[in-house]
């Protein structure tokens, strides 16, 4: 084993998700856009399933496994991932 960690990165549109780090970047910027490990959690999820249509009650369960949330907890997220893109 050479020691060196597998770097995991995504890109898509104008961002690139470093999966390893848990950062999102502007492409071309050097410094991570702010983000909350949910908001980063839900947007790798989206990320790592590109063509798959996701169903809320999917989504809540992956988002929080073993918790009882409320949809709205999902939309707060939602909408949060979208003033962050």
């Amino acid at each position: 084993m050479s020691g060196l960690k597998s770097h995991l990165t995504y890109e898509f549109g104008d961002f690139r998700l470093d999966a390893s780090r848990r950062l999102l970047f502007a492409k071309g910027a050097s410094e991570p856009l702010p983000s909350t490990p949910k908001v980063f959690e839900t947007i790798l999820y989206f990320v790592e399933r590109p063509s798959d249509l996701l169903k809320k009650d999917t989504l809540l369960a992956e988002l929080w496994p073993g918790l009882v949330v409320e949809e709205t907890n999902l939309a707060q997220v939602i909408s949060v991932v979208r003033r962050v893109l």
